[in-house]
């Protein structure tokens, strides 16, 4: 599946997958685990389920566990794209607070 068909699809989808991927879209950097519980005040382990769930095709857990980034720069460019300079700054000020 093409960059662009997974993203929509993880749009279109479930909302928590959606708020992860704008969180980690609009970041600067891996994001994490706890502080994407504590920003969508999800339990851990909804966040977990949607990290191995739909987004964890476009999503990377780090090794240990503890970090949340893309797995690939087109995809991170992608959902940029997607999500446009509004919602991303909604995110970002989520995330700066």
């Amino acid at each position: 599946m093409s960059a662009r068909l997974e993203l929509d699809r993880l749009l279109a989808g479930d909302a928590l997958a959606r708020e992860i991927l704008g969180l980690v879209a609009a970041a600067e950097r891996p994001v994490g685990v706890d502080e994407l519980v504590r920003l969508t005040g999800r339990a851990p382990w909804e966040v977990d389920g949607a990290l191995s769930g739909a987004a964890g095709r476009t999503l990377v857990v780090s090794p240990e566990g503890a970090y949340v980034s893309f797995g690939h720069e087109t995809l991170l460019e992608t959902a940029r794209a997607h999500l446009g300079p509004l919602l991303l700054a909604g995110f970002r000020k989520r995330l700066d607070s």
